[in-house]
């Protein structure tokens, strides 16, 4: 066993705003149980009914079927497991309060392998979820993390409205067996989860769904507790603090494990954490069949051969360990990616937003496209893997040789516009590095790449957080 591979990601979020249009509900009956953690925060995952009518799974359709609520695992169809997780958050300038935080696993009864025998197999899962009740603006559902691909997500919010739709087809995920509950889907410390160098399972039945009020702010430092907590196995001492242009976001991966989105306090740069085995599971032939003999005397069996079963040997057909390649992908909204790095959709591309795979060794550009779409930008990312790199996603402002660049610009390329209104934000200057002040303006004087410094405050009473900036001189 190895500790995990981790992959520090991007919890760049995007957004969604109109109904999927899904298949016609067909009049197949097939149902559900609902299974819950054991952790004290989860509040418990149910369905809606009478007394229940807030923060609770409205229907959940696959394949086209509506699924019915059942209270017996061993007849049921389906299974759901998760929780409805309670942690303090707060959007900027607003109070903490508790959000809702629902996971939900879902995967037919007779299991999630790859090739299930006797089991429902699962191409597409519809859940509409209820938010919790109330204004306050984090009662809501505004972003999304998923262990399968994503194909629509629309946010649910007061005044917007109070059901959310996902819909999620599985993808081919490699994993360990016996590696514990807390670390399938989402890991709530994903940094004590073991994996194993090989992976012994592998899933393409099941999806995992992980709902947000939205994503991190990216002025606030990501490790603000409340007072007098101490961080425990659920983080229900981290208080998050989102953005609300992150509305609707959502970002997804083929990695067996994820943790929480969080935002690099020195860069702004989104993140995430991931895990997976280093190496797929191996590709077999069949060599043989053998039929199972009768248990019987010869008598009762007769020339029934066959009917007991069968032994099966196989060989093992790639002659090295298979690398296990993870991907990822992003779609960040438009108010979002101008909150936290100042650009446009048309402006994103590998100079401005570069994706880099970081290990203690070497840093590699993982093959990333970037595609302006209505409402923002998508990011694809693919051949991740799992040597524990850390993947990340921060501005690159490049400038040229003796032009004058306004503070504006550099407060808006460090994702630092929203600081502002907490007081003035200072940008460091340095005459051996060839930059200087002019007015209002900076001028680099030197072709070089630099890292500027710039110094704000993340609300009104917090003492001073540092943000840098790297800055293309040509």
């Amino acid at each position: 066993m190895r500790r995990i591979s981790l992959l520090s990601l991007i919890g760049l979020l995007t957004v969604s705003f109109v109904f999927s249009t899904n298949s016609p509900v067909k009049a197949v009956a097939k149902t559900i149980y609902v299974g819950n953690t054991p952790y004290s925060t989860n509040k418990g995952l149910t369905f809606c009914g009478e007394t229940n009518t807030k923060g609770c799974i409205d229907s959940i359709s696959i394949d086209g079927n509506a699924l019915t609520p059942s209270t017996n695992y061993a007849t049921s169809d389906y299974f759901v497991g998760g929780g409805v997780y309670s942690t303090p958050c707060r959007f900027l300038e607003t109070t903490t309060t508790s959000c809702e935080a629902p996971y939900m696993m879902v995967y037919p009864r007779g299991g999630p392998i790859a090739a299930p025998t006797g089991a429902q197999v699962i191409s597409e899962v519809t859940i509409n979820f209820r938010r919790q009740p109330g204004d306050d603006p984090t009662a809501r559902v505004g972003a999304l993390i998923s262990n399968g691909a994503v194909k629509s997500f629309t946010p649910a919010a007061p005044g917007l409205r109070d059901v959310a739709t996902i819909v999620v087809a599985p993808t081919m995920t490699y994993n360990g067996r016996g590696i514990g509950a807390s670390c399938q889907g989402w890991a709530p410390a994903i940094d004590l989860c073991d994996i194993p160098e090989k992976a012994n399972s592998a899933n393409a039945n099941q999806v995992v769904v992980f709902l947000l009020p939205g994503f991190r702010n990216s002025i606030v430092p990501p490790d603000e507790l409340v007072d007098g907590c101490v961080k425990d196995l659920a983080n229900s001492c981290v208080v998050n603090i989102f953005d609300p242009s992150s509305l609707g976001g959502w970002m997804d991966t083929d990695a067996s494990i994820f943790g929480l989105s969080s935002t690099d306090r020195l860069t702004g740069a989104a993140q995430l954490k991931i895990a997976g085995p280093h190496f797929q599971l191996d590709q077999t032939e069949e060599v043989s069949r053998t039929a199972n003999p009768c248990p019987n005397i010869p008598s009762i069996c007769g020339s029934r051969t066959g009917e007991w079963g069968y032994t099966v040997n196989t060989i093992v057909k790639n002659t090295e360990p298979i690398l296990n390649l993870s991907m990822f992908r992003a779609f960040i909204p438009s108010a979002y990616l101008m909150n936290s790095f100042g650009l446009t959709p048309g402006q994103v591309n590998a100079t401005t937003l570069p994706v880099r795979r970081t290990t203690t060794e070497s840093s590699t550009i993982p093959n990333t496209t970037y595609t302006p779409v209505e409402g923002g930008v998508r990011i694809d990312t693919t051949g991740i893997g799992f040597s524990v790199p850390t993947i990340s996603m921060s501005r690159v402002l490049t400038v040229k040789k003796g032009a004058k660049v306004s503070a504006t610009t550099l407060i808006k390329a460090a994702g630092l516009s929203q600081a502002k209104k907490f007081g003035p934000i200072t940008v460091g200057t340095s005459k051996k590095k060839g930059i200087s002040k002019l007015g209002k303006n900076y001028r680099f004087a030197k072709k070089n790449t630099v890292t500027l410094s710039l110094k704000y405050k993340s609300n009104a009473t917090s003492p001073i957080t540092t943000r840098t900036l790297q800055v293309i001189v040509k």
